[in-house]
């Protein structure tokens, strides 16, 4: 019975708010008897049923909107508050300013159900981004952005370092522009393999070329998120285009996620320290030669975990639990937050210097030269003095609200947060519909269950900016190059000019 198991996994249209405030009101009354304090629980009530409101707001779980707001809460509050209990420590303990922090919070939420409220009030009859799957438009579109994303990753990692340095400009700057056009790949290759199949597949040549090359791609940088996505995107495909899952797929995700938390993340946790900064060539050389070394025999899988857990504990400032777990702390960004909050009470406000970094970097480099090369994670971090004076290459991830608030206190929480969530909602309400059979939403679903709930306001303020632009350019090349396809396909001589010259005089 088992063994013969289907079924798939919908996406509710709405979060049922009764049984929130129940489950909320449990984590209240389980938080004050681990001792945490009255104030920081109620607090963190309010966060929890305020956040399935503006989900419900935003049109629910199969909306953009409503899942970017559902994957912030669990990251900013939600998964960290549950850990704490599990774990028997009060959810306000290794905080700085624990009531200050979960008060930022809440005013940054309580500004985006606003705004959620108004961007309701914009509909569009049409949506920009329309997704034909039939299997021929998918094998095209699959074969089209795979060749885009390889070659724009490869020629990234050929010209994109020189001297141990980053360049971010010219050549490199406008490959790292397309290099999303991979995990679409993987998006139209998945939606590919089940169309073609009738449900019946979920992994053929189509899905796994580009899975195989985006998590090569991941290990040689290093890149955690380079490992994992692609996994994510297959399953997203597969949830979307109501693939029934068996057994067997419970038993792999499982044998994944214990995978990817015993090898993947100390893998990339301390491999970027010995295999980043080189040349390509360089770079797989330092990539074989670590492998070699951790990887090959137990000795040197133990060293991994040995260094591994030496630099969770040189990093005690940043950790949230007594007993840390770095997936964990990976996903529970109140610490992070708590950190700026604090760090912002002893300096100050930096006004407007994070909020207009965003339109600094919107301009293309060679009409603005002297555009800022780095994103304020990176200032941030210094400020909150998570990393030295001397780091200017690593980026913290704080989240906007918390960047809002070290800009311009409690104000700036509220105001700045609404108004980049009016606009990206806006935006992306207009690009895209419902999850259900929309590649371009499941890659939506994928690219912004990391951003929106990490990024900054500069970075948000570049996600309105400028990043339409390359997204609706290779929309309508994936369009164009579907629409040629079907002309040769239709053309009985070949001729696919003169096809669509007398399709043209037909119409």
């Amino acid at each position: 019975m088992f063994a013969s198991l289907r079924f798939t996994i919908p996406l509710p249209n709405r979060v049922p708010l009764g049984w929130t405030i129940l489950s909320a009101a449990m984590l209240l009354v389980t938080q004050l008897s681990l001792g945490t304090s009255a104030v920081f629980a109620q607090l963190v009530f309010l966060f929890i049923v305020l956040s399935a409101v503006a989900v419900n707001l935003a049109g629910g779980l199969s909306r953009l909107g409503g899942f970017c707001i559902a994957v912030m809460s669990l990251k900013l509050m939600v998964i960290s508050q549950l850990a704490k209990s599990l774990y028997g420590e009060p959810g306000d303990s290794r905080l700085e300013v624990p009531v200050a922090t979960i008060g930022v919070l809440l005013a940054g939420l309580a500004g985006m159900t606003v705004a959620t409220a108004f961007s309701r009030m914009v509909r569009f009859r049409h949506h920009l981004f329309r997704t034909d799957t039939s299997p021929d438009a998918l094998k095209v579109a699959a074969m089209i952005t795979f060749a885009i994303g390889s070659v724009s990753h490869l020629g990234v990692m050929a010209t994109g370092v020189e001297d141990g340095a980053l360049l971010v400009g010219g050549v490199p700057g406008l490959l790292r522009q397309l290099s999303f056009c991979l995990s679409l790949s993987v998006v139209f290759g998945t939606a590919y393999v089940i169309q073609q199949s009738n449900g019946a597949r979920l992994l053929g040549a189509f899905n796994l070329v580009p899975v195989g090359l985006f998590f090569l791609l991941g290990v040689l940088a290093a890149s955690k998120q380079g490992m994992f996505e692609p996994f994510l995107l297959i399953g997203l495909t597969a949830i979307a285009f109501g693939f029934r899952f068996s057994a067997m797929h419970l038993v792999l995700a499982a044998g994944f996620l214990v995978f990817a938390v015993g090898l993947l993340f100390p893998f990339g946790q301390v491999a970027r320290n010995y295999t980043r900064g080189f040349e390509m060539k360089e770079t797989f050389t330092a990539t074989g030669e670590f492998a070699a070394k951790h990887l090959t025999d137990w000795d040197g899988f133990q060293q991994l975990h040995q260094q591994y857990n030496d630099a969770e504990e040189k990093a005690d400032l940043t950790h949230y639990y007594e007993d840390s777990v770095g997936l964990l702390e990976r996903v529970s960004l109140i610490k992070m937050v708590d950190l700026l909050v604090a760090a912002t009470h002893r300096s100050g406000w930096s006004e407007w210097d994070t909020v207009t970094h965003g339109l600094k970097m919107a301009l293309p480099r060679f009409l603005y030269p002297h555009k800022p090369a780095i994103n304020t994670g990176t200032y941030l971090g210094k400020k909150a003095g998570v990393i030295s004076e001397d780091d200017w290459g690593t980026q913290i991830s704080f989240g906007f609200i918390a960047d809002a608030f070290s800009a311009f206190g409690w104000l700036g929480a509220v105001l700045i947060p609404g108004v980049l969530t009016f606009f990206f909602f806006l935006l992306f309400n207009w690009f895209v519909g419902p999850l259900e059979r929309n590649v371009w939403c499941i890659y939506f679903f994928a690219e912004y269950q990391h951003f929106f709930a990490e990024q900054t306001i500069s970075a948000m303020t570049l996600s309105v900016l400028r990043r339409p632009i390359w997204l609706i350019a290779i929309y309508l090349l994936v369009r164009l190059a579907c629409a040629g396809w079907r002309l040769w396909r239709a053309a009985p001589d070949g001729n696919v000019l003169k096809h669509a010259n007398a399709s043209s005089h037909a119409s």
